[in-house]
């Protein structure tokens, strides 16, 4: 009776963090104006899926399929707002978050050094807590991890989350599956491939049966070689926090080979290694604060004896800090501005963007040419009314599919009474500009609309 009321108590406790740790990630994203193209991405592939579009066949993308389908399915089982894609975001962070809890008190870090290390993590990844696949990826990764440090770890649990990866991002998931089977010392592959293959397979016939295969090929792997853009590492090394963690981030990884006998250090080296391809070849700190993570974990690991956090107040402090977050979170959210816009209800707006947008979309609503914007802000003003248009709700190099410059500009010069809006400046560093230019070339300027220049026939 003692275990099994000791069992409920733990299960009761990690409810209640889980539940503090989702109030706290959901009081960050909440708060935010919209401003993130990738959220806007990932909110109109959910979008499309929740309509009964195809992901490749009906629109472009080039990541799997497997969060676009959940997020579809929330939107199909729930209402069609932003709100609940952000309402899943802060699930997600709060799932990494407590699963960074489960690691650290799995491997013996001390209570106040546990508390300590979340609040520290919390601060520098808080810009990242969104729902994308990078951050599903993350946390499949901490939850490898945990099962691997285990006495007794369940390789098909293992394989299976392995395999989750694979259908969340195909580049860093083919990475964390060849981990899974090299770190794999007890003969146990075969359970592994096994979980491995549940989710690849179930993706796979997805793809096969809804006629996308040929399209998949296109989008995900061959037009994904057209991405040319790329940041380097260095660029990382600013006076600031994010310069701070790229400095340390090899000095970890050096120590940690120095330790490699260390069986704790072992696994979470692989595993922080395996995730480390997110940052290729897009060095930036979104993608860097994804990616550090486990290293983050293997630096707490190596230091926590070293330091010792325990004096009276200490509960106190951290449960002032604790309330005046959420105060300040929420009170912002309180008085913030918020949308009346379709599908943006609720949600913190720019008033200025918001009136550029209801301009925008009544120009293209009551327009008798079809309108399309060759600009990645053009989801935007898309979500509101309803409309999305393959290749140019997302117009980005890479995302476009193979032989996307020639493909395009044979669109574009076959449309008539078609309508095209270009950007003022074009701010955007992965726009294509090669398709603009030809758009620029063989179009005419005919107006100016908002911060676009509209070019016709």
């Amino acid at each position: 009776m003692n275990i099994k009321h000791s069992l409920n108590n733990v299960k009761t406790k990690d409810l209640l963090l889980f539940i503090l740790l989702f109030v706290l990630t959901f009081s960050i994203i909440i708060k935010r104006n919209v401003s993130n193209y990738d959220e806007l991405w990932n909110y109109s592939f959910a979008q499309n899926i929740k309509n009964g579009l195809i992901p490749y066949k009906d629109f472009n993308m080039i990541q799997m399929p497997l969060l676009p389908i959940i997020n579809g399915l929330v939107l199909k089982l729930t209402i069609d707002n932003l709100l609940i894609m952000r309402i899943c975001g802060a699930l997600l962070s709060a799932a990494i978050m407590f699963m960074i809890y489960k690691i650290l008190k799995r491997i013996n870090v001390s209570k106040n050094n546990i508390t300590i290390s979340l609040i520290l993590i919390g601060i520098t990844i808080q810009n990242v807590f969104y729902n994308d696949y990078n951050m599903a990826t993350l946390l499949m990764v901490l939850l490898i991890i945990y099962n691997e440090l285990k006495e007794k770890p369940n390789d098909i649990l293992i394989g299976i989350f392995a395999g989750i990866s694979l259908c969340l991002k195909q580049t860093s998931g083919v990475v964390i599956i060849l981990s899974t089977l090299l770190i794999n010392k007890n003969k146990n592959i075969k359970k592994r491939i096994l979980g491995i293959s549940i989710p690849t397979m179930l993706i796979f016939f997805y793809i096969l049966l809804s006629g996308a295969l040929r399209d998949f090929i296109d989008y995900a792997i061959i037009g994904a070689k057209d991405f040319h853009n790329s940041i380097s590492y260095f660029e990382l090394f600013k006076f600031n926090y994010i310069g701070l963690l790229a400095l340390l981030l090899p000095l970890v990884l050096i120590y940690s080979f120095t330790k490699i006998k260390d069986k704790i250090n072992y696994i979470i080296l692989v595993y922080s290694l395996s995730l480390l391809v997110i940052i290729y070849p897009i060095a930036d700190e979104v993608h860097f604060l994804n990616a550090i993570v486990p290293v983050i974990i293997l630096f707490i690991y190596h230091i926590h004896k070293k330091i010792k956090i325990d004096f009276k107040l200490f509960n106190v402090l951290v449960y002032t800090f604790i309330g005046i977050v959420l105060y300040l979170n929420y009170g912002f959210y309180y008085y913030s501005y918020k949308s009346n816009l379709k599908h943006f209800e609720y949600i913190p707006f720019y008033e200025g963007l918001e009136n550029n947008i209801k301009v925008i979309d009544n120009y293209i609503v009551n327009n008798k040419y079809k309108v399309l914007i060759l600009d990645p802000s053009a989801v935007t003003y898309m979500i509101p009314i309803d409309r999305y248009d393959k290749n140019y709700n997302m117009l980005l190099k890479g995302n476009l599919g193979s032989n996307s410059y020639e493909k395009i500009t044979k669109e574009i010069n076959n449309n008539k009474n078609v309508i095209y809006l270009i950007r003022n400046n074009e701010n955007n560093w992965q726009i294509p500009k090669d398709i603009i230019s030809f758009t620029k070339k063989n179009k005419k300027k005919i107006d100016e609309i908002g911060v676009y220049d509209v070019y016709g026939d």
